[in-house]
């Protein structure tokens, strides 16, 4: 961990331009001035980034003075920084690990300030992180809710009474092996007319899907609300979604055992 100290004023201009290019906003002015650092003037530069350096820099100033008093800095960090004038960043150089960093060391450097907790600088360091963790690769695409990955290596199964449609990748069992094959298939398709044979005992799991080529009957729907299965599946109409989920399914498994 590195100690407190004078943070650059590159490191500032770091800080403000991403939040100028992110829209990152502050009140940084007097309250005579509400929301300076929204103007089109602040965000090409100006005096509002001025204004933001300037509060971001005091308080990292502030933070330092507090630790000078307990003899815990430095001579050279008790001095006194050049006042502050925003040299904007080229927006190919916003690298948002990169700005990430910076608003950690940012953190790092003032949280010894008796007035960080409920600073401005703290609120907009606070809100420029969230900016840049929306913008780290990957992060869009992620699942909003999360579940542990599946780790059935088992096949993926199909158990009907007389119907039973012919579908590639997936191993037609009857109901007694089912309670067998529950934990361990990777996915498991359930025709309707078995759905009052499934045990309840069964611990509700994923990747369960019950497949019919009829409408729902109110006598199914009891078993079926039971179930909470993933969807309900109507054939044919249903088949090349479920070849395509059972042929990924496959090769997904196929890549964890490699």
């Amino acid at each position: 961990m590195l100690s407190s100290s004078l943070l650059p004023a590159d490191h500032l201009d770091l800080l403000i331009s991403a939040a100028q290019a992110w829209d990152v906003t502050i009140n940084v002015a007097s309250v005579t001035t509400s929301d300076a650092f929204t103007t089109p003037r602040a965000r090409s530069g100006g005096r509002a980034a001025d204004e933001l350096g300037e509060l971001l820099q005091q308080q990292n100033v502030d933070a330092l003075s507090f630790l000078a008093g307990t003899g815990r800095t430095s001579l050279a960090e008790r001095r006194r920084p050049r006042p502050y004038r925003h040299l904007p960043v080229r927006p190919d150089l916003l690298d948002p690990v990169e700005v990430l960093k910076a608003c950690q060391a940012y953190e790092h450097a003032c949280a010894a300030s008796p007035g960080w907790a409920s600073s401005r600088a703290r609120r907009f360091v606070g809100g420029l992180t969230t900016a840049a963790v929306r913008r780290l690769p990957g992060f869009a695409a992620a699942p909003w809710t999360w579940t542990r990955p599946a780790t059935r290596t088992g096949p993926a199964i199909g158990v009907g009474g007389s119907w039973r449609p012919s579908v590639e990748h997936l191993e037609w069992r009857e109901v007694d092996a089912l309670v067998q094959d529950w934990s361990a298939a990777r996915l498991v398709v359930l025709t309707l007319d078995v759905l009052t044979a499934v045990p309840a005992s069964l611990e509700r799991r994923p990747d369960v899907f019950v497949l019919t080529r009829q409408e729902i009957s109110e006598e199914a729907w009891p078993a079926l609300l039971d179930l909470e299965p993933e969807a309900v599946l109507f054939y044919p109409a249903c088949r090349p979604w479920l070849d395509a989920r059972l042929r990924v399914d496959l090769e997904q498994q196929d890549s964890r055992t490699r």
